[in-house]
């Protein structure tokens, strides 16, 4: 059973980094976007907000879809005097890159991600991945 923070309720891990625990839930990328919005503003980002926004819906649709059994967390920070929004998950399983299907419903997030990112990436960790994405 997931019992994630309350949407306005975070963890410091520094003075600039903010992390929020989401369920694996269809309500989980409405929060991501809620709390990064309200976070971009606070960083000093607020021209981000719309695109940081929806990268972190993106990275967290990913981790619903793929990664259903355990809590997600999302952090943001600055980093290189950019934001970082960084999702993790439970499923070591990577991200794939693939050619968009403009007709499907679905797979084109990390192409969205890509567009509206300096660099974007992941890494396995000992409890899952980290997908990863410094806005442009």
């Amino acid at each position: 059973m997931c019992t994630p923070l309350p949407d306005d309720t975070y963890r410091d891990r520094s003075a600039t980094e903010q992390v929020i625990t989401l369920c694996p839930e269809p309500q989980a990328p409405r929060q991501a976007r809620a709390f990064v919005r309200r976070r971009l503003v606070k960083l000093g980002f607020p021209k981000l907000v719309d695109d940081g926004a929806l990268v972190a819906a993106e990275l967290v649709t990913n981790a619903v879809t793929h990664a259903p059994y355990g809590p997600i967390t999302l952090s943001l920070r600055p980093a290189r005097g950019r934001p970082l929004i960084e999702v993790r998950d439970c499923s070591a399983v990577l991200p794939v890159l693939k050619p968009a299907d403009y007709v499907a419903e679905s797979g084109r997030g990390l192409h969205i991600v890509e567009a509206l990112s300096l660099e974007y990436g992941w890494e396995r960790t000992r409890s899952g991945k980290t997908v990863w994405a410094i806005l442009a």
